[in-house]
């Protein structure tokens, strides 16, 4: 990966001057990168051994980068040094230091050698202006190492290498591979206990009988008295001597780049079942050489591969051997892979990688602007004001919270306080931090008594939103979003944002649309809950200007909310929830009526619903006749969701058959993903087209009774079939969480924060400092 950076660097920012530390070349892997005027090579015989690193960065490097005048420091060592002496960017991808889940598995010696490695990482991290990983799963382990790392971490993913023709390949390697029956695997990867070269051994038994002359090939060294990784290749080679598969392995010892190419080139498939990964290289490599692959059901893998590859639990040699053997019969299935493998590994084009690492190079070369100073010698924070038309939920204040952290916002909010409603609920008391200006006012019950409340609320929110002055006003309905746009008519200074999260038929009417038009004139920043939102609805009515930047952030909740989730136990019955706010006559009655037609029909179904709403006495009523069906009632949010859902085992979000409910994404398929349980969704919905492409749940006709309870009946029966859902939501739980979106809410903020100023070509004048001690 270096090389290639060094390749390319200079090729993108040719004006820019580069100094390169390297070991000596006895302690590296790689040669030198070709000779260029523009790069300065100095190797050292310092840093080699994690002291050693440790004092080079923070003592010796330090002084070479002052003598050297550098502008900034990219350190590709996983640890900088813990003051550097220009604007630093860190390179981080450690993910053994960093991820918890594996730290218990090692010695006393090892725990402190990983703990000292990830304090260093923080160390170094927090004093750098950057911080690039190459994947999602690094930038949340890294978070949640130091959470004040917000808005420093920037995912710029790995590429592969564009290899020459003809490829070089040592002739004994060639002749080894050649030699070999079909079909022939290959695991790409080097020692360590994370790759599970164990779980392949054990499959590989499996395999044999379905396939005799199969062969493995492993990129480690052969059997011999002192192998190069020590005991774990022992115990390897003492494992497939037990299963009696040694004549079934090629150990095919380090390989060059190209000769990885070819070995790929040379195999049906590309097993890989490593448990963690900082990235996975090798399943790049796999998709450019057009090899099928066999991955881990683990994050880092399908946020590389996608649906480029067939995905097995790395846990279990029964999941690997149905995988592989599905993927070996099944020419059309390979054929598959193999074409959606080319078109992914498009985007890991080195090009395109490192034109992301100039920019971020850059951005932390400019000068850092202080903030404005108040009289008594303090920065000046923006106040940042929440509008909401009611209590806020999980998304506003999840968001409200992540401002108020960062430090540079002043966080207020002001919401409707409903007197009368029956969906009220108390505030979250996570909120305790924000300062609230409730507007207490009654709500109606007839359109007259609801019009009238609302008028009066309008001018009190404008009020109150004057009164404050705020920097930037964040509404989350149209009615505080026209509140807000009043406001900001007689505060020029004030940045307007809103959230579209529903709508409703009866605001598409031409005149609305046109009072919409008005109103979405001003916005500055506009954040959806749906794509549908953006696709179906603001550009197909051309509601907002061409120029307004949509960004979409999904309904999610916070990742430490179901962190701690463990799904109920199979008890023989099948418990639907409806749980949120009761509306939708037609989604509840059918949902009934199916449960009692399962029943008739031998699969044991029973209902759950929690909350309130308009519907609640429908509820109600159905309940008082059926003793199949639970009403658990209102419930706090933050207190009482993981208990209901440790009650269900399947979810219903079929809502009535409004335009609104079917281009928007349901914070219930948010939370379904993240306790890893079956969501049940109306068909011809954005919902159910997500629900089907990332295979976590089920979609039924909207009112239909006999195709819904066929459905509970096949939930209830096919065990394989829920497994295979929980497998998919736990594969995709990282990008229903809030934390996915908080880089994206960051940077729209910055771009309300930035002033137009006059600046310099910077490019000319940069001079660069790569700084690679091997970890």
């Amino acid at each position: 990966m270096l090389q290639e950076w060094l390749r390319w660097l200079p090729v993108v920012r040719p004006d820019w001057q580069w100094h390169v530390f390297l070991l000596e070349r006895r302690f590296r892997q790689f040669d030198n990168p070709p000779p260029d005027a523009r790069v300065c090579i100095e190797e050292t015989p310092r840093g080699n051994g994690w002291l050693a690193r440790w004092v080079w960065v923070n003592w010796q490097l330090p002084q070479r980068v002052r003598r050297l005048q550098a502008d900034v420091l990219l350190s590709f060592a996983n640890v900088g040094s813990a003051h550097p002496p220009v604007p630093a960017v860190l390179f981080v991808h450690q993910l053994k230091a960093l991820d918890s889940l594996h730290t218990g598995e090692h010695t006393v010696v090892q725990r402190i050698r990983l703990h000292a490695i990830r304090m260093g990482i923080r160390r170094s991290a927090t004093s750098s202006r950057y911080v690039i990983v190459q994947t999602q799963v690094m930038r949340q382990a890294l978070k949640t190492l130091e959470p004040g790392l917000d808005g420093k971490v920037r995912v710029i993913p790995s590429g592969f290498r564009e290899v020459a023709s003809p490829l070089c390949v040592r002739p004994d390697v060639r002749r080894q591979v050649e030699g070999l029956p079909r079909p022939r695997l290959v695991y790409v990867a080097n020692i360590g206990d994370h790759k599970n070269h164990r779980l392949l051994l054990e499959a590989l038994p499996l395999l044999l009988r379905r396939f005799p002359e199969l062969q493995l090939m492993l990129t480690l060294e052969p059997p011999s008295p002192a192998p190069r990784g020590g005991a774990y290749e022992r115990d390897l080679h003492r494992r497939a001597s037990a299963l009696g598969v040694q004549a079934h392995l090629c150990w095919l010892g380090h390989l060059s780049s190209d000769e990885v190419y070819w070995a790929l080139q040379q195999s049906e498939l590309s097993v890989f079942p490593s448990l963690t990964e900082s990235f996975g290289l090798p399943l790049v490599e796999s998709m450019v050489a057009a090899c099928p692959i066999a991955a881990a059901d683990r994050p880092y893998a399908h946020e590389v591969c996608g649906e480029a590859a067939c995905y097995f639990d790395p846990e279990n040699a029964t999941s690997a051997f149905t995988s592989i053997n599905e993927v070996l019969q099944d020419r059309l299935l390979r054929d598959r892979l193999v074409r959606q493998g080319a078109a992914r590994s498009q985007q890991f084009s080195y090009r395109g990688i490192v034109e992301q690492v100039a920019e971020t190079l850059e951005a932390a070369a400019e000068p850092v602007r202080a903030a404005p100073i108040s009289p008594r010698g303090l920065p000046v924070m923006q106040k940042a004001l929440f509008l909401y038309g009611n209590q806020p939920e999980a998304l506003p204040v999840s968001m409200m919270l992540y401002l108020r952290r960062l430090g540079t916002y002043q966080v207020d909010l002001i919401y409707w306080e409903r007197i009368g409603s029956r969906i009220s609920v108390p505030l979250t008391a996570r909120l305790s931090e924000v300062q609230r200006y409730p507007v207490r006012w009654p709500v109606g019950r007839s359109f007259i008594s609801k019009l009238w409340p609302r008028i009066v609320l309008l001018l009190l929110f404008v009020k109150q939103i004057r009164a404050l002055r705020p920097d930037i006003i964040h509404a989350w309905n149209f009615d505080m979003l026209l509140a807000a746009r009043l406001a900001v008519a007689t505060l020029p200074q004030s940045k307007l944002v809103f959230t579209l999260q529903d709508t409703t038929q009866w605001m598409l009417s031409r005149s609305l649309r046109s009072l919409q038009r008005w109103v979405y004139r001003k916005v500055d920043i506009l954040f959806v809950t749906s794509e549908g939102f953006d696709t179906e609805l603001l550009r197909r009515f051309r509601l907002i200007p061409e120029h307004t930047r949509v960004h979409f952030v999904a309904n999610a909740p916070p990742a430490q909310f179901f962190a701690k989730f463990e799904p109920r136990k199979a008890q023989g019955d099948l418990t639907v929830g409806y749980i949120g706010f009761l509306r939708g006559r037609q989604g509840i009655t059918t949902l009934v009526k199916a449960a009692e037609l399962a029943r008739q029909e031998g699969s044991p179904v029973s209902l759950l619903f929690a909350g309130t709403g308009v519907d609640q006495e429908l509820v109600d009523a159905f309940a008082k006749k059926d003793k199949h069906i639970k009403v658990a009632g209102p419930y706090r949010y933050e207190e009482h969701i993981l208990d209901l859902y440790r009650q269900v085992d399947v979810l219903y979000a079929v809502y009535d058959s409004s335009y609104d409910k079917k281009i928007h994404l349901a914070y219930r398929l948010c939370e379904a993903i993240n306790c890893r349980l079956p969501i049940i969704v109306a068909k011809g919905t954005h919902m159910a087209e997500v629900t089907e492409r990332l295979g976590v749940g089920v979609s039924v006709e909207a009112g239909d009774v006999a195709g819904l309870a066929t459905a509970l009946k096949n939930l209830h029966a096919n065990e394989s079939l829920r497994s295979r859902i929980a497998r998919n939501c736990q594969a995709h739980r990282h990008e229903f969480v809030f934390e996915f979106y908080e880089d994206r809410i960051l940077q729209a903020y910055k771009e309300l924060r930035s002033h137009p100023v006059c600046k310099q070509n910077a490019r000319a004048r940069k001079h660069l400092i790569a700084d690679k001690i091997p970890l």
